[in-house]
C-alpha cells in the first residue's frame, strides 16, 4: 500500500533503492533490506554498492534506467538497440555475444 499511495508504477520501481525508501515512510532498516532485495530479484539486478559509477559497467542496468523515463522512443527500445547504439559503453558485452553467434555456426 505504501508503494501505492506513492504512485510508485514500474517505471519509478527502477528508481528505488534503500535510499528512497524511509522518504516514503518505510523506517524499519529489516523492511528496507528485504524490500531492495526483492526488487532487484524482480528486475533481475545484481547486488552492487552504493557507487554509481558501477551502474555503467552492467548493460542491463543501464537499459532500466533508460527505460524508466517516458516517451515513444523509450518505448520503443529494446535491449538489443540499446546495446548496439551504445556499444561503446559495454564493448565487452558485444565481443560476448558476436563469440556466441560465431561458436554456435561453427557447430
Amino acid at each position: 500500500s505504501c508503494f501505492e499511495r506513492n504512485f510508485i508504477t514500474g517505471r519509478k520501481l527502477i528508481a528505488i533503492d534503500a535510499s528512497a525508501l524511509p522518504a516514503m515512510g518505510i523506517h524499519d532498516f529489516n523492511h528496507i533490506k528485504e524490500l531492495s532485495r526483492l526488487i532487484r530479484e524482480l528486475l533481475d539486478i545484481p547486488f552492487h554498492p552504493t557507487n554509481r559509477s558501477l551502474r555503467m559497467r552492467d548493460p542491463k542496468i543501464a537499459y532500466l534506467e533508460m527505460k524508466r523515463r517516458t516517451g515513444i522512443e523509450m518505448d520503443s527500445t529494446t535491449y538489443n538497440t540499446f546495446l548496439f547504439e551504445n556499444k561503446h559503453f559495454f564493448p565487452q558485452t558485444r565481443r560476448r555475444s558476436f563469440s556466441k553467434k560465431r561458436s554456435s555456426k561453427s557447430k
